[in-house]
C-alpha cells in the first residue's frame, strides 16, 4: 500500500503532465515509425523530460487560455526545440486527458490490489483463528440461531473476493488507451489511423480501443463501480464492527490507541472512530459514484460537460478507497475479540437462541410444521428471564418429543462447527490460491 503521500501524489499536477508527456513521446516514437514525422523530430521530442517543463508556467496558461492541454503542448514545443513543430501531430486534447486518466487508474489500481491483497490476508487469518468460535446470529436485529464468528468473518472476506476477482476480469477494458484525433476517426492517418493508435496504447502498456471512445465514459464510470463496490463491501464490514462494539453487546472492539481519547467529556470512552469515519468516507464514494453515472450521458463525438464531472470525482473516490482499506486493514488485524462475551450472549434471552435446534428435536415426533407451530404458540409464555428449553419441556401439547436437559448438547454444538468449519475452510482455501496467483 503506498505511503499519504504517495496516494495524493497520483493526481498532482505534475504527475498529470508527466502522463501527459508520455503519451506525446509515445504518439511521436509511433508516428516516425510510420513516416509520418521525421524521426530526427520524435527523438527531439522524446529527449524532453519534466524537469524541461515551466510546471508553473502550464498553470498559469491554463487560466489565461482557459484551456488544460494547450499551454502544455505549448510548453513542450518549445523544449523540443525546431522540431517541437511536430508535437500533438494528429491528435486532440482530450486524447492527451483521457490516456493521462486512464496511466493514473492504473497507478491507483496497483495501489489498491496490493492493499486489498493485505486485507484478503488479514480476514482469512482472523476467519481461521476463530473458525471454532460460538456466537448468537442476528437476523432482523434479533438473536437468531449461533454461528461461528469465523464464518461471519468468511463472508466479510468473500466479499471482497468476488469484487476483486469482479475487477480482475475487466480490468484490461478499463485501462484502455486512446488516439482519435478531433471526431473520433483518426482523420489525419487516415488508413494508417487504427494501426498508429493500436501501437500509441500499446507502447503505453494500455488496450487499445476498437473505437474512439470520447463521449463514451463507461470505462472510468466502471472504475468508480469498483471504489463503490469495494467501498460498500468495506462499510458492511465497518457497520457490523461498530454495532457489535456497542455496549450492549461488547463483543467485538476496533483498537484504541494508549494516547486515544474517546470523549472530551466522558474519559471511560473508548469510542469506534476508525469505523465510524470509514463509514463516512463510504458514503461519500456512493455520492460520487452517482456523480460518475452522470458522465454517461456525452453528447456526439465530444462533449465538454463531462470533464468537469469527472476531474472531480476520479481523483476522489479513487483517494478515498485508498484511504478506507488499510484503514480497516489495522482494525482486522488488531481487532479485539471477546470470546467471553460471545458466550455469554448465547444465553442471553432465555436461550431462545437454540429455537431452530429445539424445532427439528419436536420435529422428529411431530413432523416440522407441527413442531413449528407448537413452539410458536409455546413462545407466547416466554419473556425476558425465563428459560425457552424449561417452557417447552413443561407443555404437555409437546410430549413426546424429548428435549434436551442440556442445551447446547455436544450434538448440536458439533453441527454448527462443523458447518461453520467447512465454510472457513473453503473461504480461507480460496484467497489463499487467489493470493498466491497475485504474487
Amino acid at each position: 500500500m503506498g505511503a499519504p503521500g504517495q496516494i495524493a501524489e497520483l493526481f498532482s499536477p505534475r504527475a498529470t503532465i508527466q502522463r501527459w508527456l508520455r503519451f506525446e513521446i509515445a504518439l511521436a516514437r509511433v508516428e516516425a515509425d510510420h513516416g509520418i514525422i521525421p524521426r530526427a523530430a520524435a527523438d527531439a521530442i522524446a529527449a524532453v523530460s519534466i524537469e524541461d517543463l515551466d510546471l508553473a508556467e502550464i498553470a498559469q496558461g491554463a487560466q489565461r487560455t482557459r484551456h488544460a492541454v494547450v499551454p502544455f503542448v505549448r510548453a513542450l514545443s518549445r523544449a523540443a526545440g525546431p522540431h517541437g513543430e511536430f508535437v500533438h501531430w494528429g491528435s486532440t486534447s482530450q486524447d492527451v486527458m483521457d490516456v493521462g486518466k486512464t496511466l493514473a487508474i492504473r497507478d491507483a489500481d496497483a495501489l489498491v490490489d496490493a492493499a486489498l491483497v493485505r486485507l484478503l490476508t488479514a480476514l482469512a487469518e482472523l476467519a481461521d483463528r476463530h473458525r471454532r468460535t460460538l456466537m448468537p446470529g442476528r437476523t432482523a436485529g434479533q438473536f437468531a440461531t449461533p454461528i461461528t464468528f469465523g464464518g461471519k468473518v468468511a463472508g466479510w472476506a468473500d466479499e471482497v473476493l468476488r469484487e476483486m476477482r469482479a475487477f480482475d476480469g475487466v480490468r484490461s477494458v478499463v485501462l484502455t488507451g486512446q488516439l482519435g484525433g478531433t471526431t473520433g476517426q483518426h482523420a489525419v492517418f487516415g488508413a494508417q489511423g487504427a494501426v498508429v493508435r493500436d501501437e500509441v496504447c500499446a507502447a503505453l502498456g494500455l488496450t487499445a480501443p476498437l473505437v474512439t471512445w470520447h463521449t463514451s465514459r463507461d470505462r472510468f464510470v466502471r472504475w468508480a463501480f469498483h471504489c463503490a463496490m469495494i467501498a460498500g463491501a468495506l462499510g458492511r464490514i465497518a457497520a457490523e464492527i461498530m454495532n457489535l462494539q456497542r455496549s450492549e453487546i461488547a463483543e467485538l472492539a476496533e483498537p484504541f490507541d494508549s494516547l486515544q481519547v474517546g470523549s472530551s467529556a466522558m474519559p471511560h470512552k473508548r469510542n469506534p472512530t476508525i469505523t465510524a469515519t470509514l463509514m463516512a468516507s463510504v458514503t461519500m464514494v456512493e455520492a460520487e459514484f452517482t456523480a460518475a453515472l452522470s458522465t454517461w450521458r456525452g453528447l456526439h463525438e465530444r462533449d465538454k460537460s463531462q470533464f468537469g464531472v469527472e476531474d472531480e470525482y476520479l481523483p476522489s473516490i479513487t483517494t478515498r478507497t485508498l484511504d478506507q482499506i488499510p484503514q480497516l486493514t489495522h482494525v482486522v488485524e488488531h481487532l479485539g475479540v471477546d470470546v467471553d462475551a460471545m458466550s455469554r450472549d448465547l444465553d442471553r434471552d432465555g436461550r431462545t437462541v437454540w429455537s431452530e435446534m429445539l424445532l427439528y428435536h419436536v420435529a422428529q415426533t411431530h413432523g416440522r410444521a407441527t413442531a413449528h407451530e407448537l413452539i410458536r404458540n409455546a413462545s407466547d409464555a416466554w419473556r425476558p428471564g425465563r428459560d425457552l428449553p424449561q417452557i417447552l419441556a413443561a407443555d404437555p401439547a409437546i410430549a413426546p418429543a424429548v428435549i434436551p436437559e442440556t442445551l447446547p448438547d455436544k450434538e448440536t454444538v458439533d453441527l454448527i462447527l462443523a458447518a461453520g468449519g467447512t465454510i472457513v475452510d473453503r473461504v480461507v482455501a480460496e484467497i489463499r490460491d487467489y493470493v498466491k496467483g497475485k504474487q
